[in-house]
């Protein structure tokens, strides 16, 4: 049955301590960090208030509503070369997660990973990426506790398609550009070529309409992946892929951006080439399976911190769970 803990002093962001993640750990390291005085683990009791906000630690989508995202794109934006709903990027997973740093779990601060969107000479849709540091600033009894997001790293990848196959890898882009216009010619493209057919003025704004959008890897992305993994039963890591899409969904100006529809990322798994994604309930603490990843956050404007459900709601008890042998 499952065993929960808690530290006192919260030390860590709780979503670092999922089940999935704390699920790694064989039986002797689980029992060495419980033993570690150092680390301040206790006995809590599951029916307590701490369980109700472990189930919500952060948001997932199912297929019906992830579609529904999808599907806005094409009613709400046009100049993106799409015919219908964006297919989708199918990225080999062992590809993605080898660039990624080994997890701290007693680190306060997450990896993230800035997904930018552009266009090529073609008025093709093209996707690159950036690893940025989340650095966790502790909140106070009056304001929430958040994650600091540093500028993109020097370093980008371009989801290339691989010769022979439908899937994708990262490739490293030689030149990287500013902070400001870091794919100087597909980011001005983009700018200059999409329009939001229901708003006026209908040509995107830099300084208000995201090109970009950031995700935990920690917490969302991994958890993503090992969620699905908890499912299968002789599961195979070679054979997992995670699928990046076009979304839009609404949002209000409360961040400086545009009321009304912004174009996003989402993602979801595939396994043995099936989607990992239905209309199921959520599972209270195997969270993604079967679902998508959240929509991260939009880049412009809303970037320079990270806030999730966890950081409004506590900021004192973290809990874990992981499975007693």
């Amino acid at each position: 049955m499952p065993l929960y803990l808690t530290r006192p002093d919260a030390p860590l962001p709780f979503v670092k301590w999922s089940r999935s993640l704390f699920g790694r750990l064989s039986k002797a390291e689980i029992d060495a960090l419980l033993a570690d005085p150092a680390n301040g683990f206790v006995k809590a009791d599951p029916k307590g208030p701490q369980r109700l906000l472990m189930d919500h630690y952060s948001g997932s989508l199912r297929k019906t509503d992830y579609d529904r995202l999808r599907g806005n794109v094409p009613d709400e934006f046009s100049g993106l070369g799409l015919v219908g709903a964006h297919p989708g990027v199918i990225i080999e997973w062992a590809s993605l997660n080898a660039l990624m740093d080994p997890i701290d779990r007693l680190s306060k601060d997450m990896q993230g990973l800035k997904f930018y969107f552009g266009l090529d000479a073609s008025g093709a849709l093209r996707f690159a990426f950036t690893k940025c540091a989340m650095v966790y600033v502790e909140g106070t009894e009056d304001t929430a506790g958040y994650f600091d997001l540093t500028e993109h790293t020097a370093e980008a990848w371009e989801l290339k398609k691989q010769a022979g196959n439908s899937k994708y890898r990262p490739e490293k882009i030689a030149e990287w550009g500013t902070a400001g216009d870091p794919w100087p010619a597909l980011n001005t493209r983009y700018y200059t070529t999409v329009e939001a057919k229901n708003r006026t003025p209908k040509k995107l704004e830099q300084s208000k309409d995201p090109n970009s959008t950031i995700l935990p890897w920690d917490s969302e992305l991994l958890e993503l992946f090992y969620d699905t993994m908890a499912g299968e039963p002789a599961f195979d890591a070679a054979k997992a892929d995670i699928v990046l899409t076009l979304v839009a969904n609404a949002f209000d100006a409360s961040d400086g951006g545009y009321a009304g529809m912004r174009l996003g990322v989402g993602f979801h798994m595939r396994y043995e080439n099936l989607d990992r994604l239905d209309d199921r309930r959520n599972d209270p603490v195997v969270l993604f399976r079967f679902q998508a990843a959240d929509l991260g956050n939009p880049c412009p404007p809303r970037c320079k911190k990270y806030t999730t459900p966890l950081a409004v709601a506590m900021t004192g008890l973290r809990t874990l769970s992981a499975e007693s042998a």
